[in-house]
């Protein structure tokens, strides 16, 4: 097992992108998206989506992730709800799990982005099917590896084939759903 690899995070209530790093050959090994993130902070499915959650983290951690980096939210006018909480939620659950962690801004990354002329949405358009969060969580990957082997980011068309090249099978969402006790009427 290697323990040299880079969990990049995208998190988000629906959809949470993440991709793996190995530090030791700069390489990307792959990228996809959590199926259980936590996506209601009501007390009857918190309990049963940090479960969900917590375990798939801990994978990650057995499988040799011990240092991550992540996305956080930040409030945007247009943005209401619970977004902001569960986001925050799921980092804390997150940096109990794994504690070497850093958590940034998307203008971090980003600004860096634009500077060396790549074009997200363009890398956007080229990976179709797969969404943008599994796309960012891949640039936040690429972004921190170049921060911390101090070169340059990759070529544009190198980051869409290894988006491609390194993408999950899509895995199926699971529904958490309550179930409520139908009290019988008495006949």
């Amino acid at each position: 097992m290697n323990n040299n690899l880079l969990l990049a995070l995208d998190p988000g209530m629906r959809n949470f992108g993440y991709a793996i790093v190995d530090l030791s050959t700069n390489k990307l090994l792959r990228n996809g998206m959590n199926p259980y993130p936590i996506s209601s902070l009501n007390h009857k499915e918190l309990p049963t989506q940090n479960k969900l959650f917590s375990t798939w983290v801990t994978k990650h951690k057995k499988t040799g992730c011990h240092f991550v980096v992540a996305e956080r939210f930040q409030v945007r006018s247009s943005l209401h709800g619970t977004s902001c909480e569960a986001v925050s939620f799921m980092l804390g659950v997150l940096s109990k799990i794994i504690p070497s962690y850093r958590f940034i801004i998307a203008s971090q990354w980003k600004n860096e982005y634009n500077r060396q002329g790549l074009v997200l949405e363009e890398i956007y358009q080229a990976v179709k099917p797969l969404t943008p969060h599994q796309a960012d969580a891949v640039c936040i990957s690429f972004w921190t590896l170049c921060r911390l082997k101090k070169f340059k980011l990759p070529s544009q068309e190198f980051i869409i084939k290894s988006i491609k090249e390194t993408a999950d099978d899509p895995l199926p969402k699971v529904k958490i759903v309550n179930k409520k006790k139908r009290k019988r009427r008495p006949r």
